[in-house]
């Protein structure tokens, strides 16, 4: 099979997988969000994102490098593998104790101390999700597919039965640790039969992956500081109020953020690959994967941004309507994540963590500043306007660390894409025709006049041809 009618393949069933899970999940959402009411819906977001701080450091960027040396020497995988699940152990126990020692320092009220703490539970529970990558290494997404829908829909069921019962937050909580643990369990009963991990220590080969991995470490800090700081100081200055229209706009708006993060998933290792022996086919993915990235951005922007009211109305109910304003600073800002994630992936094909670390540290800077100086004075529009422009931000400085190193990436199509856009607002603005004209006719004028300026090449009908064209086993020279 093609490099590319593989690549095609994975990414079609990983967004089958996710059309399905965004399907349960504005059910589960909405469902939430109305039975715990704002102010409950912002306290069980905010367990999460505060957990999230910690569950960072089990894993520190360890598992982009794993990937990208798993990929690359096949024949050291198992090795690879075992010695990075026994770093993630000691990360785990590093991070929840550090967890338990903040505790007391929180001035949050006691019910929601608890129920960080019942929380914390779940990353030991996953402690065999490093499986995982098997999938990634060996392309066999088939497997994360299956295992992703088939824990989605028991969790999904049993929240909906909880919130059918009323049951208390800490059951709903507890969910979550349940997903840890089959997740964990999955991963391994598949993954084993993939790549059997070599239990044997390795500590040559730890220090290499810490080494390599560090910048990225870092770099993961600071993008969750600048990521979800934001609703801890939300939390802080507005209460669970504030975090719970905001939270409700993010978890609306990070449904489609999957689309690209599948999209380096399974791209990551195969460009790894490419770059070595193959360079005219890395350059050419590389720049369909950066176009198609920055086309869906731009085209998910515009639908949401413009029907904002109708899409909070229709999945939380009118008492969340208040976080319109938030929600359409923060559509933009997750579209911008689109282009980051492709640009994050390739600083790290082409082994400049180092610099992409300092990206991260500069947009962290900027947000907590402004974040401490808008969120007192202008509540969660002022963290969405952050959060928007820290993503602004972070993509220039990607494009320019990128382009130094790979400078045949092609900037030019956003230029179309954003006149397309541009052309899909106005007809939306002035015929008010609701949702139903949004998604009906805005794709007809978006997508026409991307046609109109050329924004399809011979590179795309090439890859058309390859994908939809060509017989299974032919193998071309894309």
């Amino acid at each position: 099979m093609s490099l590319s009618r593989l690549a095609a393949k994975n990414i079609f069933l990983l967004l089958i997988t996710r059309g399905v899970m965004i399907c349960i999940s504005i059910i589960v959402i909405a469902k939430t969000s109305r039975y715990l009411g704002v102010g409950g819906f912002g306290e069980y977001n905010l367990v999460f994102t505060y957990l999230g701080f910690f569950t960072l450091f089990t894993d520190l960027g360890m598992s982009t490098i794993v990937i990208r040396e798993m990929s690359a020497n096949r024949e050291k995988a198992g090795s690879i593998l075992f010695n990075y699940i026994l770093l993630r152990t000691i990360l785990i126990a590093i991070a929840i104790t550090s967890l338990f020692l903040s505790i007391p320092f929180l001035t949050y009220p006691d019910s929601t101390k608890k129920l960080i703490m019942l929380a914390s539970i779940a990353p030991i529970a996953g402690i065999l999700t490093p499986f995982e990558l098997t999938f990634h290494v060996t392309q066999k997404f088939k497997y994360s597919s299956f295992i992703t829908i088939f824990i989605r829909i028991i969790s999904a069921t049993l929240i909906l039965l909880l919130v059918f019962l009323k049951a208390r937050v800490e059951w709903l909580i507890s969910i979550n640790i349940l997903e840890n643990i089959i997740n964990s369990a999955m991963a391994f009963y598949f993954g084993r039969r993939l790549i059997k991990a070599v239990p044997k220590i390795d500590f040559s080969l730890c220090r290499y992956i810490i080494a390599k991995s560090w910048p990225l470490a870092v770099s993961t800090i600071a993008l969750m500081i600048y990521i979800r700081l934001d609703q801890i100081l939300i939390a802080h200055f507005k209460g669970n109020i504030g975090v719970g229209y905001y939270t409700a706009s993010i978890k609306l708006i990070e449904q489609f953020n999957m689309l690209p993060v599948f999209t380096a998933t399974v791209i990551f290792p195969l460009l790894s690959q490419l770059r070595s022996h193959a360079i005219d086919r890395f350059v050419r993915i590389s720049n369909l994967t950066f176009k198609y990235m920055a086309m869906m951005a731009i085209f998910l922007g515009v639908i949401l941004s413009s029907l904002s009211d109708t899409l909070i109305i229709f999945m939380y109910g009118r008492d969340f309507l208040p976080a319109q304003s938030s929600f359409i600073w923060l559509t933009w800002a997750q579209m911008f994540r689109f282009p980051n994630i492709i640009l994050g992936m390739l600083i790290n094909i082409i082994d400049r963590q180092k610099s992409g670390m300092v990206n991260s540290i500069l947009c962290a800077l900027v947000s907590v500043s402004a974040n401490m100086y808008l969120i007192p004075i202008f509540g969660v529009s002022g963290a969405a306007f952050t959060a928007l422009f820290s993503e602004f931000m972070m993509f220039f400085l990607s494009v320019r660390i990128v382009k130094k190193d790979f400078p045949e990436l092609n900037l030019y199509p956003i230029l179309g894409f954003l006149i397309a856009g541009s052309a899909g607002w106005f007809f939306i603005d002035r015929i008010s025709g609701g949702l139903i004209t949004g998604l009906l006719v805005f794709p007809l004028i978006y997508f026409g006049v991307i046609l109109l300026f050329k924004g399809f090449n011979k590179d795309d009908f090439h890859l058309f041809r390859e994908i939809v064209l060509s017989k299974k086993g032919t193998v071309y020279g894309y």
